[in-house]
This record gives C-alpha cells, structure tokens and sequence, in this order.
C-alpha cells in the first residue's frame, strides 16, 4: 500500500514530529528483548525540515550526536528508536541496518558506538 497525502498534510506532519522529538533526544539501539544496547544522545536545535523525493523530511546532523563511549549491553541490535529526553519514545526504526545505515548491528561493551551519518526521518510522498 502506497500512501500519499498533500504537501501542507506533509509540512504539518513534519513540523508537528519533529516538535514531538525535541531538540534534546536520544537515539536508542535496542536487542529483540527491548533492552537499550547504546544511547546517543543528540544536543542542538531541532531537526531540519525539507523536501526530499517529493516528501517531507526531518534531519538530525550526525555531529550533534554524543557516542555512547561503553555501551551498557552486548547484543545485536533488532530495531532502534527516537526517544525524547524524558525518554518517551517517539519514533521507531524496525530495520536500522538500511533505515540508519548500521555498519554493524553488534554492540559490544568494549567498542564505542558513534553516528556516523546524519539520521533522516522521511515521512509519506506529498501529491503535490
């Protein structure tokens, strides 16, 4: 199923997530079990709203992510989430592998965890 909705539905949907995240959130690896694996935590203005592929977009600059330099758990990571500061989460990744372009889905507690790439929320293709 495809779905579309109008450009002003798209802007409004971005504008209104992107306030729901907040400009101080976390990014939350977590295993099948639901433990959080690692946590980056982003601190900078909100996300950037733009038009990418004739939809909304939400980007998070990868720089303004803080690593998770010992990561509490060892496991594999099965999805991933987008949790305000008060950890309400908001958005979920069910494939972060091609979703956020994970190099590896193992965490380990010996290795720091790092975005390395700005994490892009898109949202459904506008009719214009």
């Amino acid at each position: 199923m495809t779905v579309s909705v109008s450009l002003a539905s798209s802007n409004n949907m971005a504008g209104s997530l992107n306030t729901d995240i907040g400009a101080s959130h976390k990014l939350n690896l977590h295993n099948a079990a639901t433990t959080i694996l690692a946590t980056m935590t982003y601190a900078a203005a909100t996300g950037t709203v733009s038009t990418v592929a004739g939809a909304e977009a939400i980007t998070y600059s990868e720089a303004s992510y803080t690593d998770d330099e010992t990561p509490a758990v060892a496991g594999t990571v099965s999805y991933a989430t987008i949790a305000t500061s008060a950890d309400l989460e908001v958005v979920r990744f069910s494939d972060p592998t091609n979703e956020l372009g994970l190099s590896s889905t193992s965490i380990l507690t010996t290795e720091p965890v790092r975005v390395t790439t700005d994490i892009v929320i898109k949202l459904p293709n506008s009719t214009a």
